[in-house]
């Protein structure tokens, strides 16, 4: 894998409608994007992941997701390869599409129709 591979995430800026985003296949590039020392892996199904900061709701971080009061701060949705040593492979479009359906459905976005 070289050092300029990405993947494609779909990121959870509190206040913000979530957005399809290209980001480097790196831990460093996870953490800032962001904003966190300890990233943590919630599996949803299917390999898909909520990635945020574990210590989000003890730093004071802003809820981001009301019907999870204790995720806090941005976080991202991606897809973890469990065949593959676990890795951080990015989503794919279908499950980018899936994802925009249940999280619309779940709040209302900002900006959304």
């Amino acid at each position: 894998m070289s050092m300029d591979t990405t993947k494609r995430i779909l990121l959870f800026k509190a206040g913000l409608a979530p957005e399809v985003r290209p980001v480097p296949e790196t831990l460093y590039a996870a953490q800032r994007l962001i904003d966190c020392k300890m990233l943590e892996g919630i599996p949803l199904s299917g390999g898909i992941y909520i990635m945020c900061d574990e210590e989000g709701l003890l730093e004071g971080k802003p809820a981001n997701y009301p019907i999870v009061p204790w995720l806090r701060g941005d976080f991202y949705v991606t897809r973890i390869d469990d065949d593959n040593d676990g890795e951080d492979v990015g989503l794919h479009d279908g499950d980018i599409d899936a994802l925009m359906l249940i999280f619309a459905q779940t709040q209302q976005l900002p900006g959304g129709a």
